[in-house]
């Protein structure tokens, strides 16, 4: 079922025509009306393997899109004309960004200084688009629809190169096949591993993964089971051709937590019993086993035994080089461990600590965790509040786990910053949403427009704020007469 017009509107963050003059200001906003058309571009942006060069930066279409509109896109936060004033998670993020070409003008000076700049903007730039363009179910749901739509126009693709070992995409728009110079010829399973328009196969997969939880619970409110099924199935087939264990590591996640919504459905509470199992099980594995659970996992689940070996060895000497310099980190210097290990380190949690410094580290999963904390406490006013909850929560879990397993950069770099914005709406205070609480059609709160005769019978007395009097108000049986008019 779509969303009208109006509605659509109200979901992005404009406000009803209510004949009120900070509703045209708000629907005026840098990236009001055409929010619906931005959000496809962006995502197309992502999907685009090509690029050029201006000077020393090297420029990709979202790249170009986030340096065009991060200035009207801050100058829009700073007002507080994304459905509220900032939260603690963008400014968790901005510190992380800024904290970026701050670390790296210390280690390198300005030679690495461009690289910090543009990474900043990739950053902050990516989560205020999807904080300014993403701000309702509607527009969220939107936001799904979009990213199913290009992963669908995708595998056919994908599917080709995973057969023939040929980039079909890369070839016709930048007439060669790899575009950064990187050709993966490994076979898996007797295919090999597909990336489409990403550098690595593990990046597409775990981009095309963030959309398996997402379609199954943000299309679970509205519209057949038949479209839902189909839309998860496109996010898994997907996935399925990266052939990249850290993106099937996403979908286990996932699809751990659907079916552990779908059984414990009416227990009330089921996620923080979850979270004090998995606490548990994590501690247990920690102290009973040497390997430890990222151990057992990363050398149970991995195509290659020996690949999993360095990549803990890599991790053990990173996480000593990331203490060794925790205020600034090294940047892109080199750091301690064996000869015959690689400088590649496969997680990026520990590389943001190693290149940025720790507190570089801290804001990022401290912004992540707050935000989903705030999320998931969030009152529901409707059902489909719960499902784009569930949808996004999900799949930032699961590009959470994924990401230990590899470090994401360029697009997907991006995209997860891009996700963290489209649901940033859900941790606004109930006061300052816009369009998604207490508002129907209209724009007027429900219960003014449910008329007179649906007053309700009892209200409860709510304490007095800030000094305020409090007359509770007296109920009569009975329609409600409207007041005489004329001397009293």
């Amino acid at each position: 079922m779509s969303a009208t017009a109006e509605e659509f509107g109200r979901g992005h963050g404009g406000v009803a025509r209510s004949g009120r003059r900070d509703g045209g200001r708000a629907t005026r906003a840098v990236v009001g009306a055409g929010s619906p058309v931005l959000i496809l571009v962006f995502l197309l942006s992502l999907a685009l393997p090509f690029n050029f060069y201006a000077g020393p930066l090297r420029l990709t279409p979202y790249r170009v899109m986030l340096l065009v509109m991060i200035i009207p896109l801050f100058m829009q936060w700073m007002a507080g004309r994304m459905g509220g004033k900032p939260i603690l998670p963008d400014m968790l993020f901005l510190g992380y960004a800024v904290w970026i070409p701050f670390s790296l003008l210390v280690t390198h000076g300005f030679e690495r200084l461009p690289f910090g700049g543009i990474t900043a903007v990739e950053a902050f730039g990516a989560y205020l688009l999807g904080r300014s363009l993403v701000r309702g179910p509607e527009a969220f749901e939107y936001f799904v629809r979009c990213l199913i739509l290009i992963l669908l126009a995708l595998i056919p693709l994908v599917a080709y190169e995973a057969l023939t070992g040929h980039r079909p995409l890369s070839a016709f728009l930048r007439g060669d096949e790899a575009f950064t110079g990187m050709a993966h010829g490994e076979m898996r399973w007797g295919m090999h591993r597909a990336q489409g328009p990403f550098e690595h196969p593990i990046l597409f997969g775990v981009f095309a993964a963030s959309g398996f939880g997402m379609a199954w619970f943000a299309f679970s409110a509205r519209g057949g089971q038949s479209a839902r099924l189909f839309c998860t199935g496109v996010a898994g087939v997907a996935t399925f051709f990266s052939l990249s264990m850290g993106a099937f590591l996403a979908g286990f996640v996932q699809t751990g937590m659907m079916g552990y919504e779908l059984i414990t459905r009416r227990q009330p509470n089921r996620w923080k019993i979850l979270l004090m199992v998995s606490l548990g099980i994590y501690l247990f594995f920690y102290v009973f086993s040497h390997r430890g659970i990222t151990g057992i996992v990363v050398e149970e689940l991995s195509f290659n035994a020996f690949a999993a070996s360095v990549r803990l060895h890599a991790w053990q000497y990173g996480f000593d080089a990331a203490l060794g310099n925790p205020l600034f980190g090294i940047g892109f210097g080199d750091w301690a461990r064996p000869g015959w290990l690689t400088s590649s380190v496969d997680n990026f949690w520990l590389l943001n600590a190693m290149r940025y410094g720790l507190p570089a580290a801290v804001m990022l999963i401290a912004g992540i965790v707050i935000l989903i904390r705030r999320v998931a406490r969030a009152e529901a006013p409707d059902a489909m509040f719960s499902a784009c909850r569930l949808g996004f929560v999900t799949a930032i879990l699961g590009m959470s786990v994924a990401l230990a397993s590899v470090h994401a950069w360029n697009a997907l770099y991006s995209y997860l910053f891009f996700l963290l914005g489209a649901g940033a709406w859900m941790a606004l205070p109930a006061e300052e949403a816009t369009g998604r609480r207490g508002q129907r059609k209209g724009g007027a709160p429900a219960e003014a427009q449910a008329g007179p005769e649906a007053a309700p019978r009892s209200i409860k007395a709510q304490p007095p704020r800030g000094g305020e009097t409090f007359t509770k108000p007296v109920l009569r049986r009975g329609p409600v007469r409207p007041p005489r008019l004329g001397k009293r």
